[in-house]
């Protein structure tokens, strides 16, 4: 619950997580995501690696020097947000 808690207290990794869980059909490089969710890249970089590194985004690919990354359906945390309706029903 530990990586819930604090996953709550930003407003941009929820937007950032939102917007993958969302688009869970795609990936998406850092820019994409930056655009998507309106904030800047410096921002999207820092919490995407944080994501990562709690387990609620994947790096899926890699396109040439691009990194795409999507959501983590199986991590814990998505599955418990999905449940607080945080993340809404789409996937």
């Amino acid at each position: 619950m530990e990586a819930l808690s604090k996953f709550l207290q930003s407003k941009a990794k929820t937007k950032i997580v939102k917007f993958l869980y969302e688009h869970s059909d795609s990936d998406y490089s850092k820019t994409d995501i930056s655009r998507g969710v309106k904030l800047s890249r410096p921002t999207v970089w820092t919490y995407i690696k944080q994501l990562e590194g709690e387990g609620l985004v994947v790096l899926s690919r890699k396109v040439g020097n691009t990194t795409l990354y999507r959501i983590n359906l199986k991590s814990p945390v998505v599955k418990q947000l999905k449940k607080l309706e945080i993340l809404g029903d789409h996937a």
